[in-house]
């Protein structure tokens, strides 16, 4: 959530800062958000943290109650270990077992069961229509994507929190690049999605970041590889998706959309060959030759749960419906 207002406070801050006197103008067209709203949205960051914090300390009540009970039930457990037979032979002892089960496991069966922190939880609900909408974010994002253009910013150096020469202390996560990235698919600038991609996988990557991302907000590096590779299919990129593709199922070997996307863009390749005779594929170098209405070229299975674990001379009979005649195929 810090992360995020960081995000918001730092594209429109940096997006109205030349253009102030315009900013009445933004907000009528739906633009970025005004600054007082920025304000307002860290006055209700600090809320949330609060409600959150309290919301522990209430669970943390619960679990010392639990655990002070423990303790007594297992100081008298420890006291009759050698004489559990005098608890049963005694009166006293036995009227104290029976209304010990009876009375106490039923009382602590109704307080496990009690919704710890409700008051907490409800407080943090009722500040839910006050979060940011998605038109808010989609128009952070317009607000970074003109700063970049405008200024000719990479976005290398926007991870590096540098702007206009001034190093910012708010960073963007990997989540904010995913965002960013989106955004640019979004509106068909497949180059800059591609940059914003590029630089969340890179900090995915490097093992000093990966201490700073919580678990519950951590990105699986696969999919952003599979995202990628979805940007050069749109930029008709077939052997770069590809390698992107192949770099991913390093990590998972059996993911089924890898698995799906491998096999659709090594028929895309097959049926529209790039411009050069040859291209890479699984890091080695294949021909792909065209003679008229044949194609030939090699095929690797290794990556498919199938029986071809080699390397396999293929040849495209027929386009529609797809028929491929492998030769020498192993016996």
């Amino acid at each position: 959530m810090k992360t995020s207002l960081a995000f918001l406070v730092f594209s429109v801050t940096a997006f109205f800062s030349p253009l102030r006197a315009q900013a009445s103008s933004k907000v009528k067209d739906g633009g970025p958000l005004p600054m007082f709203k920025l304000k307002n949205l860290l006055w209700l960051n600090l809320d949330l943290m609060n409600d959150l914090e309290n919301y522990i300390k209430a669970l943390d009540a619960k679990m010392k109650i639990i655990k002070e009970a423990l303790f007594d039930m297992s100081s008298y457990h420890i006291k009759y270990e050698h004489a559990k037979e005098s608890i049963i032979d005694s009166p006293v002892g036995s009227f104290s077992l029976i209304h010990h089960m009876q009375s106490d496991w039923t009382h602590w069966l109704v307080f496990l069961q009690e919704e710890t922190g409700q008051d907490e939880m409800d407080s943090l609900l009722s500040k839910i229509r006050y979060l940011p909408t998605e038109q808010d974010v989609s128009s952070a994002c317009q607000g970074i994507s003109r700063i970049t253009n405008a200024y000719d910013l990479s976005p290398e150096k926007i991870s590096r929190g540098s702007f206009l020469g001034v190093q910012s202390k708010s960073l963007l996560s990997p989540r904010d690049f995913l965002q960013l990235a989106d955004y640019s698919m979004a509106n068909k600038d497949f180059e800059k999605s591609e940059q914003w991609l590029q630089v969340a996988i890179s900090l995915l990557e490097n093992p000093s970041y990966q201490k700073r991302i919580l678990p519950l907000f951590r990105l699986n590096v696969v999919d952003l590889y599979l995202k990628l590779s979805e940007v050069y299919v749109k930029k008709q990129m077939w052997p770069r998706a590809l390698e992107i593709v192949e770099t991913a199922l390093k990590f998972q070997t059996r993911n089924a959309a890898l698995l799906q996307m491998q096999e659709h863009l090594s028929y895309q390749i097959l049926l529209n060959p790039p411009s050069n005779a040859t291209h890479n594929l699984r890091n080695g170098k294949h021909p792909l030759r065209r003679n008229g209405s044949l194609h030939c070229f090699y095929q690797h299975r290794g990556g498919f749960p199938s029986l071809f674990s080699t390397t396999l001379k293929a040849e495209i009979l027929l386009v529609d419906p797809l028929t491929v005649f492998y030769h020498e195929t192993p016996k």
